[in-house]
């Protein structure tokens, strides 16, 4: 329902746009948001609010008994916060623009196939079926180094993600097992 209901607005919107954004935005581009993004935007605000929700919830938790059982060990993770916060900082605006130039070339790809499905008879009758191919095979390799570069930072991330959380690990167990020793736990 969510998502029809996105579509249809999307749809009244686009009836009441300019005709310089219809010579602007080629008409694959706008198939490919009024049927993609559409549910992806609907899938955001139906499963995203869920998540948000449980995860305040669970971080207040655990803040909570963080400090309830060690301040010390609490301040000690609080400090090792911002590695998490610069690596997410350094790989979302890569991965976000490495999405931005897949979204691009799709857009692309989408409005020239509609082009070129339209016009095929053309097409055939000139004998231009080797270069529409060729130019479709480059937009679709566009596409694809676009997207490995999007998976390389994605899989970076996750790996310095992965390291940072195993560093805080250890540290705080270190740490922890310190202050046992020390009888300073709390």
């Amino acid at each position: 329902g969510i998502i029809s209901k996105t579509r249809k607005r999307m749809f009244k919107h686009l009836m009441r746009l300019s005709m310089r954004f219809y010579t602007e935005m080629p008409a694959g581009a706008i198939n490919q948001r009024l049927l993609g993004d559409a549910a992806a935007v609907s899938g955001v605000a139906t499963g995203g609010a869920i998540t948000l929700v449980t995860d305040i919830v669970s971080l207040v938790f655990a803040v909570v008994v963080m400090v309830g059982l060690s301040w010390r060990l609490s301040l000690l993770a609080f400090v090792l916060l911002p590695l998490y916060y610069f690596n997410f900082r350094f790989f979302s605006q890569r991965m976000r623009g490495a999405n931005a130039q897949i979204r691009a070339h799709m857009d692309h790809i989408s409005s020239m196939l509609q082009e070129r499905l339209s016009a095929h008879e053309l097409i055939q009758s000139y004998g231009v079926e080797q270069e529409e191919s060729a130019h479709f095979s480059s937009q679709a390799r566009q596409v694809m180094d676009s997207a490995i570069r999007g998976a390389a930072y994605n899989i970076s991330f996750n790996q310095l993600s992965a390291f940072i959380n195993k560093l805080a690990n250890t540290v705080l167990f270190c740490a922890g097992c310190y202050y046992f020793i020390q009888e300073t736990m709390g």
